[in-house]
């Protein structure tokens, strides 16, 4: 086996293979820095285009009004062209790198991490950064972090491929390469890191992997603040008195309320998937239609374009006094009032309608993520539960804004089924100790519930439906992410099935194999024949004259696909105790034989690449 280029730095540099790995991972995080920091002046550009350019100044349907736009008066309705400019330019996108650019990528991110060989084109680089940039400039309702974290996940296989590393090793250098683009993001360095344990590598911890991931996060963190000034997700947080004592109770409540929403969040998304899956349209079309029906909803509510990282800001920076004017902006109608219960109904009917349009984004084959999103839905109906509580105890709770805060982490924590890293990012964003506890609360108790009313998260659904495990061990992983063509015997003794059975009996006697498959002229397999078979016959020697191998196979065969891979293959095994099956193609041709033999010696030969 040919030295790779890992080996050869690590005899150069004299250092061990586990600190080759750490100083790449290091290596990965300024990369993931600086693609995190083309991605957000990408954002700023499409932005800019979009609603100052095309929106602002061509169709007049927006006024700027410093940072802010506001809808203008009988041009308004022109606003719903912009996500259709969008998905033109996503549509060229699409045509030089077809079936890349539509929908949502995660499932299909994280099966390939976990489940195949981690091994990402470069190219998706260029293409997340286009594609999502487009698709959130234009005002589709989708966010940039699923997209941060598949560039930095490719920035890391990149990396990888470049030293020739192992499957594994490939695996945890995407994850670290995932760490530092979320660490990057939120300028959360212990958010990033659970990020990838709990979402990118299932919740598997080892000390060497954790490690990795921290110097990663660490050393993109430190670029980003010292170089590149890129600003966090939610701009500058003000100090926010959490409460103490008995109103953390409030949290709970809290924490039930998004549990809920998290449920209907996640069911809504992967239903309304389903819905754009099975519309007999074709896949250039929907996402126009997606585009459309998501502008028309914006010319009435506002606040459904983008990712919502404008508004969570300005909920930060707002008092009870600024929240009216925030929700005129947001509402295409206006004028909120100052009353309490109405500006909790419309913060609650923003979130529905915030869901209803990245559901119809995404499923219609919009580029993005749902990161963004569920952290502005979490900060709606957290805002809306602190204005209740407001409402309610008057002498105990004079700001919303801790809720709000709480709310985004707590909601994010119960739709990705990821509370540590809601918790502690949570914690990085406010740098204050008396946030953690009601986090906490808010988080496992929504996490926990919307667990028990579905045990998949937002990113885990479509894989589910599928009947794709990513809770697997390593071990099991490796069974199932190898291919029975990989491993199958494809030289075979082949038995026709008019072959005289005497024929067949010296053939038997002579090979050293037990089974024999039985395939017809064309080469489908009909049966199979072993020794046990043949010894039956042997006690009447008179049949040796008459019968043909058909008439002593086993035409009820248990078999494998070229495609099945090695779990299935070896449950088929064990069912009845077989020590070889016959493999078909996709056509039911016989392709050749998997003896449990092969099976175990490839298992043990890819646990040994897997540590080299």
């Amino acid at each position: 086996m040919p030295a790779t280029l890992a080996d050869r730095l690590g005899q150069r540099l004299r250092i061990s293979p586990n600190t080759l790995l750490i100083v790449t991972a290091a290596a990965i995080g300024l990369g993931a820095a600086l693609a995190n920091y083309a991605f957000y002046w990408l954002i700023h550009g499409a932005h800019r285009l979009f609603f100052h350019v095309i929106a602002a100044d061509v169709l007049g349907a927006v006024t700027p009004q410093g940072k802010h736009f506001h809808l203008s008066e009988g041009r308004a309705w022109l606003i719903a062209l912009l996500p259709v400019f969008g998905v033109m330019l996503l549509h060229m996108l699409a045509r030089i790198f077809p079936g890349e650019v539509y929908g949502y990528g995660m499932p299909r991110f994280l099966e390939r991490v976990n489940l195949k060989d981690a091994k990402l084109p470069a190219r998706n680089i260029i293409i997340k950064m286009l594609s999502a940039a487009i698709t959130v400039g234009s005002g589709g309702s989708v966010g940039k972090e699923g997209p941060v974290v598949q560039i930095g996940g490719t920035v890391g296989s990149v990396a990888s491929g470049l030293l020739g590393m192992s499957t594994e090793r490939t695996r945890l250098l995407v994850a670290s390469g995932a760490a530092a683009a979320i660490a990057a993001a939120f300028d959360a360095p212990i958010a990033g890191v659970l990020f990838a344990i709990e979402i990118i590598l299932i919740g598997a911890f080892e000390l060497q992997v954790f490690t990795m991931l921290i110097v990663a996060a660490a050393t993109s963190v430190a670029f980003t603040r010292g170089l590149l000034n890129v600003p966090s997700v939610f701009g500058q947080v003000p100090p926010l008195d959490f409460p103490a004592g008995w109103p953390l109770v409030m949290f709970l409540g809290l924490g039930v309320l998004l549990g809920l929403a998290a449920w209907l969040y996640n069911t809504l998304f992967h239903r309304m998937g389903g819905l754009w899956k099975a519309l007999p349209l074709n896949q250039h079309v929907k996402p126009f239609l997606g585009a459309l029906l998501v502008g028309l909803l914006g010319v009435f509510v506002f606040g459904v374009f983008g990712d919502g990282a404008e508004w969570i800001a300005r909920l930060f920076a707002a008092g009870p006094g600024d929240l009216p004017a925030i929700l005129n902006d947001m509402w295409a109608p206006g004028d909120m009032g100052g009353h309490f219960l109405i500006m909790g109904l419309a913060l609650v009917a923003l979130a529905l309608f915030k869901m209803l349009a990245t559901a119809t984004t995404l499923g219609s084959g919009g580029a993005g993520g749902v990161f963004g999103p569920a952290l502005f839905i979490g900060a709606a109906l957290g805002t809306a539960f602190g204005l209740a509580m407001m409402s309610l105890f008057p002498q105990t709770v004079s700001d919303f804004r801790p809720f709000t805060l709480v709310g985004m982490c707590a909601f994010l924590s119960a739709s990705t089924h990821a509370p540590l890293t809601s918790i502690f990012l949570m914690f990085e964003v406010t740098n204050r100790a008396d946030s953690v506890l009601p986090v906490l609360a808010a988080s496992v108790l929504g996490t926990a519930l919307s667990h028990k009313l579905n045990r998949e998260s937002i990113d885990t659904l479509e894989l589910a439906e599928r009947r794709v495990d990513l809770h697997l061990g390593k071990e099991e992983r490796i069974l199932v992410i190898t291919p029975v063509a990989e491993v199958m015997r494809v030289r075979v003794e082949r038995v026709n099935i008019r072959e005289p059975l005497r024929q067949l009996v010296a053939r038997v006697l002579e090979s050293r194999h037990t089974h024999f498959p039985v395939v017809d002229d064309e080469g489908y397999l009909r049966g199979i024949v072993g020794l046990s078979d043949i010894r039956s016959v042997l006690a009447q020697p008179e049949a040796l004259d008459f019968l043909i191998a058909l008439d002593v196979a086993v035409t009820d065969v248990v078999f494998v696909r070229t495609d099945d891979n090695l779990r299935t293959a070896m449950s088929k095994l064990n069912f009845r105790g077989f020590s070889e099956i016959p493999v078909v193609d996709a056509d039911g041709k016989l392709a050749g034989m998997l003896a449990q033999n092969d099976v175990i010696n490839a298992y043990n030969k890819k646990v040994l690449q897997a540590k080299l």
